[in-house]
């Protein structure tokens, strides 16, 4: 606020005191002092606020007028236009005035000062001097002439100095005008002014000269003063001069004009003289600069004459070859190519009138370093005396073995896409083939120039192999969803030669450096043979390889199906176990090949015998599976499996061998016997075992009575280990006696199982022993008590053999000999003193594995049994390939010796059979003396069963061996 009751109270102070000290006919005059001090004061003041400034000044002049009775009314009228006027050319001034563009347009000042000045004040200067005239006595014409006099001629004239001040807003007189600037101005108006005093003439004629010469030599700060004071000095002397007569209105407004012409005239030198120097230094400033940056240019710049000698070189040339700016300068520039370029720029002309471009020139850097450039010319300053040639290299080495890398990998990318084994298809934006590999044009039989620019689906008709139906959009789906796509499963395309190709892989966008797509990859395999090969895999995962019925796996899942279908629906079905009965004989021996065709007959008969909504499996072995869905009862599966099995069971022809096959079928009902597969599978299994071992019965519907059975034998199992660890197996021994003087020979020893009072037989044990493979710790147990006993006995009749039934899986196990050698010899039994006994069945059925054990047993002095010789239904093949000591008929032949006939002509038969391999024969199950006087009159050696003696304890035994007497003379022991 105190910066604008300044400039208000000073303006009011200015007023007064020249309206006080002069003439009140020349009040118009004499304002302009007052003008000037507001404009400068609303030039330096935030435009927002000056209405503040404007109240205080009226304020203070209407206060001045009131208190002090100094202003007439025609006075305080002129002091609130004249604020009016100041107001005006303020704002106008703030506006739009640009004072750097007077130094570009000389006239823009002059233009300024007449739009903002001249107009301005002289509306308001007409205005004014009608409103005066009528309230005063002063003439129109005087009041108009005051203005003309004082506004016009020194406000024109201010406010240039006013404007050079207040630049940014702020008032800087000492910081704009310098000591020389104020004296040489003071000087010139000064002296002009004087001259007036003398002649106007001189006046005139000086004026013009001396603000000419000012602008001249001084210029715009010199100017602007000079101007205002001879200005100020004019106004003053014309308003003194009292004494003027009204017919001298002509000579002052020639004097005045005089003042504004010649100022005027020297305001627009000034702006031109500007104009000059500011031109002459931007052109010196852009030569500097335009030397500067091309010396300094990192880019490869030559300037040459028309000599084509160097005249200008940036610091890019002189880095690329090498050398220093002085020893290029003025040096022919074919001295720093080759002779191929050297010729290739003399031939385009160094002075030539027109561009010309050179694709490859090659420079030699100061190490003869050569540098592959493009050369770019252009011919300026063309005249009389030559002209000059710009020249601009651009260094393309690296572009050019970019290229060839380029080229190369452009190569490389060709050979590579074509010797890949996958198929390769390119599209633009809409879908249209750009490009096929060797393999894509091998699969769709076209080449890439016969499909370019069709649409991918003509090309490749893709469709799905079971539905058939066409699989489409697949490209513009990949770009529009802007996502890499897998070929949906069982995709095949058609050729247009019509063959059929099963193809998988993905389809994805190709994407520019922008980001933008440019198209789109399919890349595809060929996947015809594989997809064949894929079903035939997940056919034999799922089927029985010989018999081409589905395995366990697929059972499995039907039955779930079976089970979920039964449970939604509330209906029944039964699953079927079938065994072959004694198949393991047949393949054995008969041979593998005989086996697997006998499967596959069996099979096809099942497959016959059942409805297509049923399943036949092959479990593996000879067990196969029967899925019998939606049944009524048990009466409809009885009938269907007496069917199935009359189909079956019979005589088989197996390349010219007649066979005659029976089967065991086990049958769950669904849910009565399980409501899931699991249990399902374990009844049928069940209930079909017991059908193997219950006589004159083919089949067994489940019961709980066989879990039951089931759960005992896995008790007697615990049962049997329990026994193991608590040594609860005893050996028991059956004597083997001469079948002619009955004397003792041979000691069998065989299994007894103490279970408190009782004593179990080895019927009810050794086969469920061995199935739980705990027979080798049974018999290791029964060994470590029966050979110190031997071994005894051995003292009292040192002739004595003890035989010893070995276990097939006994024999199997890699560390058997070893191990029972050790054993017998750790007891300090001989060898020759122990015979094996190994059953025929459990023989032929591993003759392979046997053979090299039992050989092995032979040659360290073991003797080698063979037990129920004439069960195993063999071919006797096997005859030739072991080396044996010891045939045992079966107890089953020598029952039928009853003596008739034709009775007991198997026995015979086999031990006639032993006489002619030379080996030694025992009968087992001798009853009776009838049976044996038949075996020991055909040539049997031994005699074994209960006519001479049960099993007896050790101690039993070594009461017989110590009497030393014949078997027959001894009361048997019971």
């Amino acid at each position: 606020m105190k910066r604008h009751f300044f400039w208000a109270l000073g303006y009011v102070a200015i007023a007064i005191l020249f309206i006080s000290y002069l003439p009140s006919q020349r009040i118009w005059t004499v304002l302009w002092g007052a003008d000037l001090w507001l404009i400068m004061g609303l030039m330096t003041l935030n435009y927002s606020c000056w209405w503040k400034t404007l109240i205080l000044t009226l304020a203070l002049s209407l206060g001045a007028f009131i208190l002090w009775d100094m202003l007439n009314l025609e006075a305080l009228l002129i002091l609130v236009l004249n604020v009016l006027e100041a107001y005006l050319i303020a704002f106008f001034f703030k506006q739009h005035f640009n004072f750097e563009r007077t130094l570009s347009q000389p006239s823009y000042l002059v233009k300024c000062l007449l739009l903002f000045v001249f107009f301005p004040s002289l509306l308001l200067g007409l205005l004014g001097a009608q409103w005066v005239s009528v309230v005063s006595s002063l003439s129109f014409t005087t009041l108009l002439l005051g203005w003309f006099e004082g506004s016009l001629i020194t406000l024109l004239t201010g406010l240039p100095v006013v404007l050079l001040c207040t630049q940014g807003g702020k008032l800087n007189v000492l910081k704009t005008y310098h000591y020389d600037d104020l004296l040489w101005a003071g000087g010139v108006g000064l002296l002009t002014v004087c001259s007036a005093l003398f002649s106007w003439f001189a006046f005139a004629v000086l004026t013009v000269v001396s603000l000419a010469l000012c602008a001249v030599f001084r210029g715009f700060k010199s100017l602007s003063v000079a101007g205002f004071i001879l200005a100020v000095g004019v106004a003053f002397l014309l308003s003194i001069d009292t004494g003027q007569e009204q017919n001298d209105v002509q000579t002052t407004l020639s004097i005045l004009f005089v003042v504004i012409a010649g100022y005027c005239n020297a305001l627009i030198i000034c702006m031109y003289e500007l104009i000059n120097k500011r031109s002459l230094v931007e052109i010196q400033a852009v030569d500097n600069n335009y030397k500067h940056t091309f010396e300094l240019s990192p880019i490869m710049l030559v300037t040459l004459n028309d000599h084509g000698r160097i005249l200008h070189i940036s610091d890019g040339f002189t880095k690329c070859l090498g050398y220093r700016r002085e020893h290029l300068l003025n040096k022919p520039i074919t001295n720093y190519m080759t002779e191929h370029s050297a010729s290739l720029i003399h031939h385009m002309g160094l002075s030539g009138g027109a561009k010309f471009t050179i694709e490859e020139m090659v420079l030699l850097s100061k190490s003869n370093k050569k540098i592959t450039c493009l050369l770019q010319a252009d011919v300026f300053n063309a005249n009389e005396s030559g002209a000059h040639t710009l020249c601009f290299f651009q260094d393309i080495s690296e572009r050019q073995q970019l290229a060839q890398e380029l080229s190369k990998e452009k190569e490389l990318l060709e050979v590579t896409l074509s010797s890949i084994g996958d198929g390769v298809i390119c599209t633009d934006v809409n879908s249209h083939v750009t490009y096929m590999n060797p393999v894509a044009e091998a699969i769709l039989a076209k080449l890439t120039n016969e499909v370019a620019g069709l649409p991918f689906q003509e090309v490749m008709p893709l469709f799905n192999e079971d539905t058939l139906q066409p699989i489409e959009n697949l490209t513009d789906y990949c770009m529009g969803n802007h996502q890499t796509l897998g070929l949906p499963e069982l995709t095949c395309v058609k050729n247009h030669l019509g063959l059929t190709f099963a193809i998988q892989d993905s389809i994805s966008p190709i994407y520019g450096k922008d980001g933008q797509i440019m198209g789109s990859v399919m890349v595809f395999q060929d996947v015809t043979e594989s997809r064949m090969m894929s079903r035939k895999m997940n056919h034999l995962a799922h089927h029985d390889a010989l018999t081409g019925l589905p395995n366990r796996l697929l059972l499995q899942d039907r039955l779930i199906q079976a089970c979920k279908r039964a449970r939604r629906c509330k209906h029944q079905f039964a699953l079927v176990f079938i065994d072959l009965d004694k198949f393991k004989k047949i393949n054995d021996s008969l041979g593998h090949d005989y086996g697997d065709l006998l499967l596959k007959q069996v099979a096809e008969r099942l497959a016959g015998c059942v409805r297509a909504c049923d399943t036949v499996s092959r479990m593996g072995g000879d067990e196969f599976v029967l899925l019998l869905d939606a049944i009524e009862d048990k009466r409809h599966v009885r009938k269907v499996i007496k069917k199935v099995l009359i189909s079956t069971t019979g005589e088989y022809e197996l390349k010219g061998i007649q066979l005659d096959v029976s089967l065991s079928a086990g049958i769950a009902i669904y849910p009565d016997d399980g409501d899931n597969a699991e249990t399902l599978m374990k009844h049928a299994d069940t209930a079909m075992y017991r059908a193997k071992k219950v006589a004159k019965t083919d089949f067994q519907f489940y019961s709980a009575r066989l879990d039951h059975e089931a759960e005992l034998r896995v008790e007697i199992e615990s049962a049997i280990n329990k026994g193991i660890e608590n040594e609860e197996f005893l050996p028991y021994y059956q004597p083997i006696v001469n079948a002619l003087s009955f004397e003792l020979e041979k000691v069998e020893m065989l299994a007894r199982w103490q279970q408190s009072d009782q004593l179990v037989m080895p019927a009810q044990f050794i086969s469920i022993a061995e199935d739980a493979n705990s027979i080798t710790k049974l018999s290791q147990q029964l060994l470590h008590q029966a050979l110190p006993q031997f071994a005894k006995w051995l003292l009292v009749k040192p002739s004595l053999i003890m035989s010893i039934n070995i276990s097939v899986l006994q024999l199997s196990e890699a560390n058997f000999t070893k191990q029972f050698v050790e054993l017998v010899g750790e007891f300090g039994v001989p060898t020759k003193n122990i015979e094996i006994e190994v059953t025929e069945s459990s023989l032929v059925s591993n003759i392979e594995s046997m053979q090299k054990t039992l050989l092995q047993l032979q040659e360290m002095g073991f003797a080698i049994a063979i037990d129920d010789f004439g069960t195993g239904f063999s071919s006797l093949n096997y005859l030739k390939h072991l080396a044996f000591d010891t045939i045992k008929v079966d107890q089953s032949f020598v029952s039928d010796i009853s003596g008739g006939k034709n009775n007991g002509d198997l026995a015979i038969v086999i031990v006639n059979m032993a006489q002619s391999l030379h080996v030694n024969c025992v009968a087992e199950g001798v009853e009776n003396a009838m049976q044996a006087k038949v075996l020991a009159a055909c040539g049997c050696q031994q005699l074994q069963g209960y006519f001479f003696s049960q099993a007896l304890s050790a101690q039993a035994t070594t009461e017989l061996i110590e009497q030393g007497k014949t078997i027959n003379t001894i009361a048997r022991i019971k």
